[in-house]
C-alpha cells in the first residue's frame, strides 16, 4: 500500500514561536478589522459610554473582562481609531500565526506562566500601542448564547 494513513495529523503542525516579538499590525488589514468589527458592533446595537478618557493617550494597558468572543469587537472599537494588541490562547491558531501575528495579537499557552509575555506587552508599550489583556479569560454562566451560536443553531 503506497498511502498511509496519519492517525496523528497534530505531529506534523509547526509549533508557534513564543519567543518571537510582536509585529506592527500590518497596514492592509486594519481596514478589514474595523471593516468586521463595526458592522457587529451596530448589529448588537451596543453602547460604550467614556468618562474622563479625553486625556488617555497610549500607550496604555487595557484590562478588560472576557464573556464572549464579541468582547474583541468592543474593545476594537472602544480604541478606535488606535489598534490595540490583544493577549490570545494559541489553540484558536493552530495553522494561522501568521495571520495572529499580522493582525496584532500575542499568543500564549493556556494554563501556563509565560515570563515571556509579560516582555512582549513591555515591548507593545514601550512602542506606544495598546496592550490589551483579559485577566479572567472565560465566558459567562449567565446562559446568554453568544452572537454565532444564534447564526448555527442549537449545539
Amino acid at each position: 500500500m503506497k498511502y498511509a494513513i496519519n492517525f496523528f495529523p497534530l505531529r506534523e503542525v509547526k509549533r508557534f514561536d513564543l519567543a518571537k516579538a510582536p509585529r506592527p499590525v500590518s497596514w492592509y488589514l486594519r481596514p478589514v478589522i474595523w471593516l468586521l468589527t463595526f458592522p457587529q458592533f451596530w448589529f448588537k446595537r451596543s453602547k460604550i459610554t467614556k468618562t474622563g478618557m479625553e486625556q488617555v493617550k497610549p500607550p496604555y494597558l487595557l484590562l478588560c473582562n472576557h464573556n464572549a468572543f464579541y468582547d474583541f469587537t468592543v474593545a476594537t472599537v472602544a480604541v478606535f481609531p488606535h489598534q490595540p494588541f490583544y493577549v490570545v490562547a494559541i489553540d484558536g491558531f493552530i495553522g494561522l500565526e501568521w495571520l495572529m501575528r499580522r493582525v496584532g495579537c500575542i499568543g500564549k499557552r493556556k494554563f501556563t506562566n509565560d515570563v515571556g509575555l509579560i516582555r512582549h506587552l513591555q515591548t507593545v508599550t514601550d512602542r506606544g500601542k495598546i496592550a490589551a489583556v483579559y485577566p479572567e479569560a472565560r465566558y459567562s454562566l449567565s446562559e446568554q448564547r453568544p452572537f454565532f451560536r444564534r447564526l448555527w443553531g442549537n449545539w
